[in-house]
């Protein structure tokens, strides 16, 4: 609640005139709030999940994940860096603010990256 109301209050500072329901707004924000927290919740438990199904897979699960990791091993900081948050279940506005940049510009230059790679391993 604390960050919903600074975020409500920073927003009041920059634009009071765009809003006419300040009560209604920052619940509005800390329901969003809410449901990211949530989510990122949901994301750890389906990572415990997905430990707990790497220690049980058979001859051809082990087969594709030793395939997956020399794949991740050529890729270079940025791609293996963006690579792990997908597969952690972040999307690219996420991955954005954590890079700092645009979604549209993570999103540009992963499948650039990817390309590039496929082209290397000739797939």
């Amino acid at each position: 609640m604390l960050k919903a109301s600074a975020l409500v209050s920073r927003k009041l500072a920059e634009q009071s005139d765009h809003i006419r329901e300040p009560k209604s707004y920052l619940w509005q924000i800390y329901k969003r709030l809410v449901l990211a927290e949530v989510k990122k919740s949901q994301r750890l438990c389906s990572l415990d999940d997905e430990i707990e199904r790497l220690v049980s897979v058979s001859p051809n699960d082990l087969d594709d994940e030793i395939l997956i990791r020399e794949v991740r091993d050529r890729m270079d900081d940025w791609t293996r860096l963006v690579f792990d948050l997908r597969v952690f279940g972040l999307d690219y506005e996420e991955i954005a603010q954590k890079l700092d940049t645009r979604a549209n510009r993570v999103r540009s230059k992963f499948a650039k990256e990817i390309r590039k790679l496929a082209k290397q391993l000739k797939f």
